[in-house]
């Protein structure tokens, strides 16, 4: 466990390359934060086979952040009822965006249009009686 300080200097470095620097000292802050750190440790995979609900785990492929292909497979192949999607030019957010970025505020449409007919399409499927309330 590296403390902030000792990697502060080179992450401001790397984060300048891809945001604002009024973003940099931001993301700074909350990347120090115990919470940030708390759950870059945390690792899902005891969990996630213990996981016996419906489960729909979306990624965008164009992000620095979450790399979408390990990430579903994992999902897939921990939690066999998973049904997993990636989108072409979609951050993690679901945030449409022509490259891999970082700088999510820069980015006005807060979720992808696709992704949400997806998701709905996957709630009324696997929950019939919601789309009867309608």
């Amino acid at each position: 466990d590296i403390p902030s300080e000792d990697v502060t200097p080179r992450v401001k470095e790397i984060l300048s390359g891809f945001m604002p620097a009024t973003a940099v000292e931001k993301q700074l802050t909350v990347m120090a934060s115990e919470s940030y750190r708390d759950l870059l440790r945390h690792d899902p995979a005891e969990w996630m086979p213990k996981v016996k609900c419906p489960v729909f785990a979306l990624n965008g492929i164009n992000d620095m952040q979450v790399d979408a292909e390990p990430n579903l497979k994992a999902i897939s192949e921990s939690i066999p009822q998973a049904k997993t999607k990636a989108y072409a030019g979609l951050n993690h957010l679901l945030q449409p965006c022509d490259y891999p970025t970082i700088n999510y505020g820069a980015i006005q449409q807060t979720i992808d249009t696709r992704a949400l007919s997806d998701i709905l399409d996957f709630l009324l499927t696997t929950f019939p009686a919601y789309g009867d309330a309608q």
